[in-house]
């Protein structure tokens, strides 16, 4: 808004890895009601535990279990047939869950930037990442070699953006670049049905998911496709660097 000058209300999509809250939580998958002086939190991402706190962030097999815990009870878990589960032992992931319950180290979020974490490590890749961010340019580099719409299911939950249906999903593919295409084109039409029910605002895009230059040019694509007008950051950072600004 600043970079653009906008004194006006605005729709904005508020995407990034992690965030500190205005009740406590960690955020990082908003959308606010803004203006330049009150903004309101209309819609965010279905709060799940970050287990192991900052170390979840290094670790994306931490956050795919912790994505499971939300949509499955413990013994459903361990029953799963997924490499994911293999790689712990079923002491490991009781002692995750354990973690989670009680609260342990395990912070509540709505971060969308760590689901793509998860969905990293259900792709298969079960290896510790080098920087923040890493899973992200890995399925953006899986989702440039394929062009489809296909998406995986979500509900919109009185101001929660649930993603059960979605985890189920994820765990019945088994293409990695079409996993990576399909949640990208998800990430996309959560802000398309969200923007379409506000359709007489701008939209205003900030958050270091919007790095992801394949989501950037689809969704631009398809905004302009329903004359939404919208906002991203092009001579300031679009991610934590532009905080300083705002």
């Amino acid at each position: 808004m600043a970079e653009y000058n906008l004194n006006e209300k605005v729709l904005a999509f508020c995407f990034v890895g992690t965030g500190y809250g205005d009740d406590g939580s960690i955020w990082g998958g908003e959308v606010l009601l803004s203006t330049p002086y009150t903004y309101k939190r209309i819609y965010h991402l279905k709060k799940y535990s970050l287990i192991g706190g900052e170390k979840a962030i290094k670790e994306p097999r931490r956050v795919a279990l912790a994505l499971l815990f939300e949509c499955f009870t413990l013994e459903e878990v361990l029953n799963l047939d997924n490499p994911l589960i293999k790689s712990y032992t079923q002491k490991e992931i009781k002692t995750l869950y354990l973690m989670k319950i009680k609260k342990i180290n395990s912070p509540k979020t709505s971060s969308i930037g760590r689901p793509f974490d998860a969905v990293y490590a259900l792709s298969g890749h079960l290896n510790n990442l080098g920087y923040e961010g890493e899973s992200g340019i890995i399925m953006e580099g899986y989702a440039s070699d394929i062009t489809n719409d296909d998406v995986y299911s979500y509900t919109l939950n009185g101001d929660n953006i649930e993603y059960y249906q979605m985890i189920k999903e994820i765990l019945d593919e088994d293409n990695k670049k079409n996993l990576a295409v399909k949640f990208i084109n998800t990430i996309i039409k959560i802000i398309m049905d969200i923007s379409l029910l506000h359709k007489e605002l701008p939209v205003v895009l900030s958050g270091g998911v919007f790095q992801n230059s394949i989501l950037v040019e689809r969704l631009m694509y398809k905004l302009d496709s329903n004359n939404i007008r919208y906002y991203i950051q092009s001579q300031t950072p679009v991610n934590d660097g532009g905080i300083s600004l705002g």
